[in-house]
């Protein structure tokens, strides 16, 4: 058998957070020359799937945003598995097919990654299975935030809070969202996304960049589980006329959902010191 030179990792990965991007950073240390460093991962969680979905809270990032993270870190290929069709994997089948599929020589996997059908597989199993088809496995431990431990469930936690500065620090980028407009009343726009399968942030009022430069101020307000988007920027945006964009969260303004949008055009002029020191630092501008 020849020299194995793929490297992999296995996860779902949704946010691309400091944890996640320490299993892609050993993932891609430890390709071989003409490797790829492969990621694999689902378009949704196990809870997604099962009971109705009724345990699935949404997804941080839709999968597009996804791979385009994990390339931009260096990882050559993403595919995302069938679930479905896997779902009824032994752990001993799971393993038979990613050594058939993509013959690694390194599999790189979160401290508690499980896997086969009942997570009937963990790290001890995998590695074992690592040693009799030759790979080796990398175990990345968990990284700690303000004494909770890193997870896409605890981004969920500040989103939902409106708390975008701590989830702005685990993802280690700004936390975004892509929109389009519906149309323009003076300099308001009114915006929607298409949100299946999202997180949404609290209700309130944020500092937000668009095209890495055009700063403004966003509001949203949810009802009846219809989510409204207004935004007003500083200066006159002329590409949302050419359809969608992403904006990137910077900072939670307020979280009083009867805040009117117009009222809150001060908070621009009280956020000048606030992006002029981001614009040095990783969140804006990256």
């Amino acid at each position: 058998m020849g020299v194995k030179i793929n490297s992999l990792t296995i996860g779902i990965f949704d946010g691309i957070h400091i944890g996640h991007r320490r299993l892609i950073s050993k993932t891609v240390s430890q390709k071989q020359d003409g490797g790829e460093a492969v990621m694999l991962t689902f378009e949704y969680p196990p809870e997604y799937y099962f009971d109705n979905g009724e345990k699935f809270r949404g997804m941080i990032y839709p999968s597009s945003k996804r791979k385009e993270l994990a390339i931009s870190l260096g990882i050559d290929r993403v595919e995302f598995l069938d679930f479905c069709k896997m779902k009824d994997y032994s752990a001993n089948e799971f393993i038979d097919f990613i050594v058939e599929k993509y013959d690694p020589g390194s599999v790189t996997v979160g401290f508690n990654f499980r896997f086969g059908k009942g997570k009937s597989g963990n790290t001890a199993f995998l590695s074992n299975k690592g040693r009799k088809y030759g790979f080796k496995t990398h175990i990345i431990q968990p990284v700690l935030y303000g004494g909770h431990r890193v997870s896409s469930t605890l981004i969920r936690h500040y989103l939902g809070n409106g708390e975008i500065g701590h989830a702005n620090e685990i993802l280690c980028d700004g936390y975004s969202i892509l929109v389009r407009s519906l149309g323009k009343r003076e300099r308001i726009y009114r915006l929607e996304r298409d949100r299946n399968g999202l997180v949404s942030p609290a209700d309130g009022i944020y500092l937000i960049v668009a095209g890495k430069s055009n700063y403004g101020v966003l509001k949203i307000n949810t009802l009846d589980n219809s989510e409204k988007m207004e935004l007003l920027f500083e200066t006159d945006v002329k590409e949302f006329k050419m359809g969608n964009m992403e904006i990137e969260f910077v900072e939670t303004l307020s979280l009083d959902r009867n805040l009117m949008l117009e009222n809150a055009t001060r908070e621009i002029e009280a956020s000048k010191k606030l992006i002029s020191f981001l614009k040095k630092q990783w969140v804006v501008g990256k």
